[in-house]
C-alpha cells in the first residue's frame, strides 16, 4: 500500500472519527467529542509510510468530556458499576482513571454477554486503568487529555508527534517529524517512561528503522535515571 499525501490522510482520518461518533448513542455527547477529539501517535506514521494501521489512538483535549465519555462505554458494558469500579479524574497526568476491582482490566470476550453486543459497531473489547479499547481499531486513551504538545511529552519518538483534529480538519507535522518518517530514523526526545520506550526499540528495529549511538546512549542513561530514582 503507498502512502498518503496530507489531503487523503485528512479524508480518511475525518471519515473514520465521523463514523466512530455517530456509534455513540448521545447526541450531546457526540457534538462534545467532535470538539475535542484528536488523533495522534502511530497510525499516522502508518497512514503516512502505506503501513497497515493496527489501531488508532484517540486523545480528547477536554478532561470533562474524556471524563464523560468514559463513563458512556462503562455503562454499556454490563454491571461494570456493579462490582465496586468507578471512574475517576487523575489531575497529576491530566486524564481520567478506570478503578477496575480485582484484575484490574476487562476482558468482554470472557464475560459472555448477549451475541448482540459483540456484533454492534465499535462496542468495548477491553477495558483497563489506561485505555478502552474498541472494536473497528479505536483506542481511547484515558491517561492524557489536553493541549496536543502537552502529550507529545509522553510520546517516546519524534516520528510519533503528528496531530490530527476533526474540529477544524487540521493536520499537524512537524519538520523533524517528517524528516524522521521519510529516513525511518528514530529520534528519543525523552520520555516518562524510558524502560517502555527500551522495549519499544526493539520493535521498531524488526521493522528496519534506525537509531544512532547518541540516541541510544541517551535513551539508556534515561533508562538508568529512572530506575535508580
Amino acid at each position: 500500500m503507498s502512502g498518503m499525501n496530507d489531503k487523503n490522510i485528512k479524508k480518511h482520518l475525518s471519515k473514520k472519527l465521523n463514523n466512530w461518533i455517530d456509534s455513540i448513542n448521545d447526541t450531546n455527547l457526540q457534538k462534545d467529542v467532535r470538539n475535542c477529539v484528536i488523533v495522534t501517535g502511530g497510525a499516522l506514521a502508518s497512514l503516512y509510510l502505506g503501513e497497515n494501521v493496527n489501531d488508532y489512538d484517540i486523545y480528547l483535549t477536554d478532561i470533562n468530556v474524556l471524563k464523560r465519555l468514559t463513563e458512556y462505554y462503562a455503562n454499556t458494558v454490563p454491571d461494570f458499576y456493579g462490582s465496586n469500579n468507578s471512574v475517576g479524574l487523575n489531575h497529576d497526568l491530566s486524564g481520567v482513571t478506570l478503578y477496575i476491582q480485582s484484575t484490574g482490566a476487562i476482558d468482554t470476550k470472557m464475560l459472555n454477554l448477549d451475541p448482540d453486543y459483540y456484533e454492534s459497531l465499535y462496542h468495548v473489547l477491553y477495558m483497563s486503568s489506561n485505555a478502552i479499547t474498541l472494536s473497528g481499531d479505536i483506542q481511547l486513551v484515558l491517561r492524557f487529555s489536553g493541549d496536543y504538545r502537552k502529550i507529545h511529552e509522553n510520546f517516546d519518538f519524534e516520528h510519533a508527534k503528528i496531530v490530527y483534529s476533526l474540529h477544524d480538519n487540521n493536520l499537524i507535522a512537524s519538520k523533524l517529524a517528517l524528516k524522521c518518517l521519510l529516513s525511518k530514523q528514530l529520534i528519543y526526545p525523552g520520555s516518562r517512561y524510558p524502560i517502555c520506550s527500551l522495549f519499544r526499540l526493539r520493535k521498531f528495529l524488526k521493522r528496519d528503522w534506525y537509531i544512532d549511538a547518541p540516541q541510544i546512549l541517551k535513551l539508556c542513561f534515561a533508562v538508568t535515571n529512572s530506575t535508580l530514582s
